[in-house]
């Protein structure tokens, strides 16, 4: 039980760190229960993999934003050090969770 239960949890840790953030608490929980895995906490990781599986385009989404924000925040530097005035670029997003992360970001910055 021991092995499927980490080796479930690795996969999802994988997930977490590379693409898809949202689950990243639903790991840090799972994984305090490593060394004590029972049948109720293998079903909880078992659910976190079909979620990701329901989900699975929405980490693309999010990774592709975040590569854009960099981006505008980058070609606004440069246009700035050139001497042209600069206003806010507004970025079109509906992913409530990705707007929470980048108004962190931005509080951040400033």
């Amino acid at each position: 039980m021991k092995s499927t239960y980490r080796s479930l949890i690795g996969s999802i840790g994988f997930c977490a760190t590379a693409v898809r953030y949202d689950i990243a608490f639903a790991v840090s929980v799972l994984s305090r229960h490593l060394a004590r895995p029972n049948t109720k906490l293998i079903s909880a990781a078992k659910r976190a993999i079909q979620y990701l599986k329901r989900t699975r385009n929405s980490g693309i989404e999010y990774v592709v934003l975040c590569s854009m924000v960099c981006e505008v925040k980058s070609l606004q530097s440069l246009m700035a050090e050139l001497g042209f005035p600069q206003e806010p670029t507004l970025i079109w997003e509906d992913n409530s969770a990705t707007i929470m992360i980048l108004r962190m970001i931005q509080r951040r910055q400033v």
